[in-house]
């Protein structure tokens, strides 16, 4: 990203708690982060119960099959 050239000016990253390994690095790569004045940098913190994550992944697997079959029924009947 840091290449002149560069044409991403946004970037996401998410990190599950339970990626332990990665969680030793997380607090420098925030002080970094926060320190870079050019950088834009938020920090958001969410928390939710397995059973909540599982059922809105839930929600969006099946909000995104019924987008496509609509999708798909309105192109198939387009030239009715």
């Amino acid at each position: 990203m840091n290449t002149p050239d560069n044409k991403i000016d946004k970037v996401a990253l998410v990190v599950d708690m339970r990626s332990r390994a990665f969680f030793e690095d997380i607090q420098s790569i925030v002080t970094e982060l926060t320190d870079n004045t050019s950088v834009n940098f938020k920090l958001l913190f969410l928390d939710a119960n397995d059973t909540e994550l599982v059922s809105r992944y839930v929600i969006i697997k099946i909000k995104g099959y019924c987008k496509m079959a609509f999708q798909k029924w309105l192109q198939k009947n387009a030239n009715r």
